[in-house]
């Protein structure tokens, strides 16, 4: 509720209890059941995508270390469980969304036999080359990523809520369309954050999101790099919609607006930001890194 409501530090405190709730109840009952399995790794989950929203790195990187920790790396790899890889793999998601492009290159890939992980380790590390301006080493990361999507074959039914294929598919799309951006094509660029978006708008609906780091941060911000800044209201506008009042996308509407010379509505988008800011540890100049 809080994340639709846009309460962000209401969610991360909530979620605090939560676990702290979760992990009294295990000092006196043993339990190996779905429970520990899914719920209680779920609640840090929450609690790091709220801290996430509210720019603060300290604490979402830790949520995301504990998830981590939290989830059964034995559980993972059985196809009924496979599910949990999507827990397991926030740090890489945490490290991606505050731009930690050397520690994305240095997160270790502890089973690369499984489709999923390989891709989003793909993904974070092709990013990573692509800021570092690395074209050859992205288009590897690329071709890497496509191999893994690909190698899931027919969609089957499972215990994800989104299947991990359709999950992917957004990131391949990303990372095209990042890649296009930095070689500077601006049309394919656009074109390929416009896919990327549509991707995320068809996957099912999940708390947190499957999608670890709305699109539409990512395609304002380059709208805003290339000057296009009546263009990159619309995105950043939407995103405020479904997810109000973060910061991130605040901050872009903030120098879209700027550069319009729009400068009450510009004022008003600075006032919402530096109050949903004020948990952050992190300095933002962008809607995305």
């Amino acid at each position: 509720i809080y994340i639709r409501t846009g309460e962000y530090s209401k969610g991360a405190l909530s979620n605090v209890k939560a676990v702290s709730a979760d992990e009294n109840y295990f000092k006196t009952s043993y339990d190996e059941g779905l429970y520990s399995l899914g719920y209680y790794p779920h609640n840090i989950h929450f609690l790091w995508a709220c801290a996430a929203f509210e720019g603060n790195f300290v604490q979402s990187m830790k949520a995301a270390r504990d998830v981590q920790a939290k989830t059964s790396s034995t559980m993972m790899v059985s196809p009924d469980f496979s599910f949990l890889q999507h827990l397991y793999a926030t740090p890489m998601y945490n490290l991606i969304q505050f731009g930690k492009w050397d520690e994305a290159l240095a997160e270790p890939l502890s089973f690369p036999n499984e489709l999923y992980l390989k891709g989003v380790w793909s993904y974070g590390r092709g990013l990573a080359y692509v800021r570092k301006g690395k074209m050859e080493a992205a288009r590897e990361q690329l071709k890497e990523l496509s191999a893994a999507l690909a190698g899931f074959g027919v969609a089957k039914k499972s215990a994800w809520i989104n299947n991990p294929a359709d999950i992917l598919k957004v990131a391949e799309k990303v990372l095209i369309a990042e890649m296009n951006a930095a070689e500077g094509k601006q049309e394919q660029a656009k074109q390929a954050f416009e896919e990327a978006v549509k991707s995320e708008d068809a996957l099912r609906y999940n708390e947190p999101a499957d999608w670890h780091k709305p699109v539409r941060q990512s395609y304002g911000a380059y709208l805003i790099r290339i000057g296009d800044y009546s263009l990159a209201e619309k995105p950043l506008r939407e995103d405020l919609s479904f997810y109000p009042g973060n910061g991130w996308s605040l901050q872009g509407l903030y120098q879209a607006l700027q550069k319009q010379k729009k400068g009450k509505d510009a004022s008003a988008a600075l006032s919402q930001f530096n109050k949903s800011w004020t948990k952050a540890d992190i300095k933002l100049t962008s809607s995305s890194f």
